[in-house]
């Protein structure tokens, strides 16, 4: 998104608001001075553009802006790119597992120096890229026991409510407010044949959700005595309660603690042998008394 010298911010905001999540511009900057880069990696939380600061695309000490639009909310968004003063210059905005680039700055040459600079055409091959993955081939409704999958439903698109996943249990799940929304699905913990369904849409295709067991899970039922001897042998292994496990352990002390009492008496014996020997030097006459 690269919001238009004449765009209305208000209506802007309003439109994009739910793929910006919380994330809104302000008036259009002008500064007095044009701001460089700013190169410094500390201030940026996403990498795409990181080889932009690092000159790997082409010299950035070059690179300015005379106009871009302010940040009334930084919302969810991670800084890009920033100006010398520390505006934001660009964000990255996660919707799921989509992503939205929203530049502030135009690509007009009176707005910034970069469309003149080498770095142009990498930074652009760079957000195309970034923006346009696409899996190969579309993913299965299908998951393990246990696990999270974010289930795209865009027969759903505009409804209000919960979405209805009924099998071997059932749970519901709320449908966020996105273009193409999707349900994140966690929580199932039996294998089987889930119909995915929204009381408010009767017709069309049939959704279903593959939910299969967890390969090579542990099984939870306790040895018996017999299978235990079998497994381990009779001598190996014992079986204690949970109150008697700790009596299985050697208690062992930490001699650290009358180590440092040892280290404070040698302190402690060390300065008083110095004080006697010093008032020994000082008082010689009284040294001499006592010798006689």
């Amino acid at each position: 998104l690269i919001p238009d010298a004449e765009v209305s911010l208000l209506r802007f905001n309003q439109t994009f608001a739910p793929l910006l999540r919380g994330f809104a511009i302000a008036q259009l900057k002008e500064p007095d001075e044009a701001q460089p880069l700013n190169r410094n990696e500390a201030r940026i939380a996403n990498p795409m553009l990181l080889p932009l600061l690092r000159g790997e695309w082409g010299d950035a000490r070059h690179i300015h802006f005379s106009e871009y639009f302010g940040l009334a909310s930084p919302g969810q968004a991670e800084p890009l790119l920033m100006a010398g003063n520390d505006d934001w210059l660009g964000a990255m905005i996660r919707v799921g597992r989509g992503k939205v680039y929203v530049q502030l700055f135009s690509c007009e040459l009176a707005s910034s120096s970069l469309p003149r600079s080498t770095a142009f055409v990498p930074m652009v091959q760079e957000i195309i890229a970034t923006l346009g993955l696409r899996e190969t081939e579309p993913r299965p409704d299908m998951m393990r026991v246990g696990e999270i999958l974010r289930l795209s439903v865009p027969e759903f698109r505009g409804l209000e409510g919960k979405l209805e996943i009924t099998g071997p249990e059932r749970q519901e799940f709320a449908l966020p407010e996105l273009a193409a929304p999707e349900v994140r699905v966690e929580g199932l913990l039996q294998a089987g044949a889930y119909r995915v369904s929204h009381p408010a849409k009767k017709t069309g295709r049939r959704r279903w959700l593959a939910v299969n067991p967890v390969l090579g899970e542990s099984s939870l039922a306790p040895l018996s005595a017999n299978e235990q001897a079998a497994l381990f042998g009779k001598r190996n292994v014992a079986r204690v309660s949970s109150r008697e496990i700790a009596g299985q352990f050697t208690r062992k002390h930490e001699i650290f603690p009358l180590l440092m009492l040892l280290v404070m008496l040698a302190f402690i014996a060390e300065a008083l042998l110095g004080a006697w020997q010093s008032r020994r030097q000082t008082h010689p006459e009284a040294v001499r008394e006592e010798d006689a």
